[in-house]
């Protein structure tokens, strides 16, 4: 079966060739795309999987529709690259189930989804008993365990081009941009609402592509559909799903991600190494697109092209941010830092404000301690060496995580939550937070492979302590001088 699928944001050329090349259908292309590809008749059907960026993952991805097609180009994901984080959806969106009440609260209702729970927030809760088998829409699903799966009481009936909602009212998807299409859809949906009791209308981003007769006869097919949801709604067993809904899945990818990525954007258009990686935080792409295009003349030079513009963009900056991303996605920024020494050797420097415990060693912060830290790029870990304003080391932190890979104003990771530490009055190195660790791969949030790469980077870090935490010391004058201290 070929699935269709909308693309959408930074990966869109090199995730239109690596998909057209296993058989899928690329549907409704950029005009970027068309070109791009030489598409003499793109298809503008609707897509059983839109895979668009994250809005809350920088360089991430989303991919939202039908469970199988998502699971499919998941497998092609993973065969690219294992080393990507995958957040699945407790809950595909806008199922609609047979759930039983499990518990009455104040304000809400906790509801047994079939394994999964979800929150019915209402201010009528003691209407509904523990043990009722209520019909509820998932309005909200969660990917994450501090996530909650929100629920409905009202159902909902959603097909390729319309959704039919609660509400009474029409509404547009805001990738109908168009305001003549716009204004047309509005009236056509202006023409139902008085025969849909209540409900309304929500024209999806694909109804902007097709026939008026098209349209109309998903409406009415929508709407038998809805009277027939509502009939069974009170009948069916308990846990019976009578909307499947669709699965939403977030991506939080690594370096060998982006730089597959690269190259296969490489063999539609002129691609440096670090296209993706850079483009992450950038708004004006412009040097990357200049570097291409004298790419383009020379495609034979690639790797120094590529190599001489991450010099260039190194060469202008003094500070540096560490970008140290989490699996989850979520970002911390450490720094700035005075960039010491840049070569194959990354040095950083950067002032402790006092105050608290080193993380990990638990040795007090103090007034003028600084922080000298190592780092290479494509390294699964970076050092960092904490001492006082005497240059009295007080401990060595290495950070176990994803390649580090440059970006537009420093060095981004993707932290792997195991780390090994070393007090100055310890005489051998410990291995924390293995348990969060280990919690990715319960949870199949990594892959095995990755796992087992992970824990042979541990193995290693702990092998060569001692010569990773020279590379440190070794630069802690040089790092002091360039802090002024």
């Amino acid at each position: 079966m070929s699935y269709k699928v909308r693309i959408r944001g930074i990966y869109a050329t090199a995730l239109s060739k690596l998909l057209l090349d296993r058989g899928f259908t690329i549907v409704q292309p950029s005009q970027v795309i068309v070109d791009r590809f030489r598409i003499d008749n793109p298809s503008y059907e609707p897509p059983d999987v839109t895979i668009k960026d994250s809005d809350n993952v920088k360089g991430g991805l989303v991919l939202i529709g039908k469970c199988d097609a998502v699971e499919k180009i998941l497998e092609v994901f993973l065969d690219i690259s294992d080393e990507i984080f995958i957040w699945r959806c407790k809950i595909p969106l806008h199922r609609v189930v047979r759930g039983v009440v499990k518990k009455v609260e104040e304000n809400r209702v906790i509801v047994d989804l079939g394994g999964v729970e979800g929150i019915l927030p209402t201010l009528s809760a003691p209407l509904y008993r523990e043990g009722d088998v209520i019909p509820v829409t998932v309005v909200k699903t969660a990917l994450r365990d501090d996530e909650d799966v929100i629920l409905s009481n009202e159902l909902r009936v959603d097909g390729k081009y319309v959704s039919i909602v609660p509400g009474g009212r029409v509404i547009m998807s805001k990738h109908i941009r168009d305001p003549e299409k716009r204004s047309e859809l509005y009236a056509l949906g202006m023409m139902y609402l008085n025969k849909l009791g209540g409900y309304g209308i929500k024209w999806r981003s694909s109804a902007q592509y097709a026939e008026y007769g098209e349209l109309m006869k998903e409406i009415e097919e929508l709407s038998h559909k809805l009277d027939e949801m509502r009939e069974r709604a009170w009948s069916c067993e308990p846990y019976a799903v009578l909307q499947e809904g669709e699965c939403v899945c977030e991506i939080v990818p690594s370096y060998s991600f982006r730089r597959a990525m690269d190259d296969v954007r490489n063999m539609v258009t002129p691609t440096i190494i670090n296209h993706h990686s850079l483009k992450m935080f950038m708004r004006k792409t412009t040097i990357i697109d200049y570097t291409e295009h004298v790419l383009s003349y020379v495609t034979h030079e690639r790797c120094k092209i590529s190599r001489a513009l991450i010099d260039f963009i190194f060469s202008r900056r003094y500070r540096v941010i560490i970008r140290h991303a989490k699996p989850d996605g979520s970002l911390i920024k450490i720094g700035p830092a005075v960039l010491v020494r840049y070569g194959d050797d990354i040095i950083l420097a950067r002032r402790l404000r006092s105050g608290g415990v080193l993380d990990g060693l638990g040795v007090p912060k103090e007034d003028g301690d600084f922080a000298v830290t190592w780092a290479r790029f494509e390294s699964w870990y970076l050092a960092h060496a904490y001492f006082s304003k005497e240059k009295r080391l007080k401990g060595v932190y290495v950070n176990v995580n994803t390649p580090i890979e440059p970006v537009k104003d420093g060095i981004y990771y993707v932290d792997l939550y195991v780390d090994v530490v070393k007090r100055s009055d310890e005489n051998e190195p410990r291995i924390i937070d293995v348990e969060e660790f280990e919690r990715l791969k319960s949870c199949n949030i990594i892959r095995e492979s990755m796992y087992e790469k992970v824990r042979r980077v541990v193995e290693e870090v702990v092998s060569r302590f001692d010569e990773i935490s020279s590379k440190c010391v070794e630069a802690c004058d040089e790092a002091a001088s360039a802090l002024g201290l």
